[in-house]
């Protein structure tokens, strides 16, 4: 959708794509029906595969959107925000953890994923690349899945992937798993880490449109953990 509310479709290739007009009262949600099964914003540098600084945003500054589905929905690039309301992740200096700058929470833009009944998976260890997020994806919205879990496919094999960057909140029916590490060591063995960042403008009255928590205190307990392997809450 345009600053203006209507929702074009593009078709075409870069750099002549042309954009048809589909509706003019958009209300910021996308239905899916059936399973979402490559969600992802635009590749990284070919040269700078590995650097998610480098991938372009997914949602203009404007954008406000919900992808909504009943099936399993899987996230195979990064979707990262044109104004990130914090930039950064987690990172432990000297025993320390110091956190994302979170200074620019007027940034409107925001993204949903919700599916009642699937899974949100994150693709890992598939035989096609393009089935499989990069290395440190970076994600920019509130995953939620009202029956099932977010996670990283296949988590207990294949290489490590490093981290899962998300700025925004995970809601899950279930625990969904990431990867394994060494216990001695506290090293990766599988998968991806975790670096997450709550988006506080979420508890500012900035919701993703239609989100099914939006004007609900449904949510029965919250759980903070050290940061590492394993969710943290700022």
């Amino acid at each position: 959708a345009n600053a203006s509310g209507l929702l074009e479709r593009r078709s075409g290739s870069d750099p002549n794509y042309t954009w048809t007009a589909v509706r003019a009262d958009f209300n910021g949600v996308l239905y899916a029906r059936g399973s979402v099964e490559h969600f992802k914003g635009p590749a990284r540098v070919p040269t700078h595969s590995n650097n998610p600084d480098l991938a372009p945003p997914a949602l203009a500054s404007f954008s406000q959107l919900t992808l909504a589905t009943d099936k399993d929905v899987t996230i195979t690039g990064d979707l990262k925000y044109e104004r990130p309301p914090c930039t950064g992740t987690p990172r432990r200096v000297n025993g320390a953890v110091v956190p994302a700058d979170c200074d620019d929470l007027d940034a409107a833009n925001v993204l949903g994923v919700y599916t009642q009944t699937g899974n949100i998976n994150i693709g890992h260890n598939n035989n096609s690349a393009s089935d499989n997020a990069p290395y440190d994806v970076t994600i920019h919205g509130v995953l939620m899945t009202s029956r099932g879990r977010v996670q990283v496919e296949d988590y207990s094999k294949g290489s490590v992937r490093g981290s899962v960057n998300l700025l925004g909140g995970i809601i899950e029916y279930y625990y969904g798993a990431f990867g394994t590490f060494n216990a001695s060591t506290g090293s990766s063995s599988s998968g991806y880490s975790r670096a997450f960042t709550y988006d506080r403008r979420m508890s500012m009255g900035i919701e993703p449109p239609y989100f099914p928590t939006v004007q609900q205190d449904g949510v029965k307990s919250v759980s903070v953990f050290s940061y590492g392997q394993r969710e943290q809450l700022y």
